[in-house]
């Protein structure tokens, strides 16, 4: 299992990246800190997956749109308690 962070560059532009990925983004560019977003735990081969078809497939177009393909990915989302 790895730590993927779905993430809401817009409202039509929500991207995945793997935790460690995400935190060297928020290096570069850190006005990113305040963009919204999801923390989930998913195979790695199924985050391959979902790399390969994201765009292809428009799962980041909305937020509901990019859930709903991380729950079908079988990905489990991470809250804070």
């Amino acid at each position: 299992m790895i730590r993927i962070v779905l993430a809401g560059l817009s409202d039509d532009n929500w991207r995945i990246f793997r935790q460690t990925q995400w935190m060297g983004e928020v290096r570069k560019s850190p006005e990113l800190a305040t963009c919204p977003r999801l923390h989930f735990d998913i195979d790695e081969p199924a985050y391959e997956d979902l790399v390969r078809d994201w765009v292809a497939i428009g799962a980041g177009a909305s937020r509901q749109a990019a859930v709903a393909r991380l729950l079908a990915a079988l990905a489990v989302e991470v809250r804070r308690s």
